[in-house]
């Protein structure tokens, strides 16, 4: 399996804290491997992760919906907020998004990452 499968066996060497996977089956129908040692979260349907791989870094989760995760991170005295999103290419991407939206991250850092399979 390469390397690329297994992100937190990377982290370390590179110095990553933070990793987000969208649809992380490398295998139909078998999921990534856990991060043993780091913390992992994912939307409801498993299919957009965050990875924190900083024992010093504090999550929680601030919002798990069927397509998003996002998790706060309080270093020092900001919070950022990452969030991880996957939405098929049969959603309605619309809908999804303004829900998202309307949310209410405000005032705080925020980083979006995502496999949105947009339409034009």
């Amino acid at each position: 399996m390469p390397i690329i499968a297994k992100p937190h066996l990377t982290a370390p060497s590179l110095n990553i804290d933070v990793i987000t996977v969208q649809d992380p089956y490398m295998i139909p129908g078998r999921p990534m491997e856990s991060a043993p040692g780091h913390k992992m979260y994912s939307s409801k349907n498993g299919k957009a992760v965050v990875i924190i791989c900083n024992q010093n870094i504090k999550p929680y989760i601030k919002l798990q919906s069927e397509n998003i995760i996002t998790v706060a991170l309080n270093i020092g005295n900001k919070i950022i907020n990452i969030s991880s999103v996957y939405f098929a290419s049969h959603d309605h991407i619309d809908n999804l998004i303004t829900k998202f939206l309307n949310y209410g991250f405000n005032r705080r850092i925020d980083l979006v990452t995502g496999d949105f399979n947009c339409r034009s």
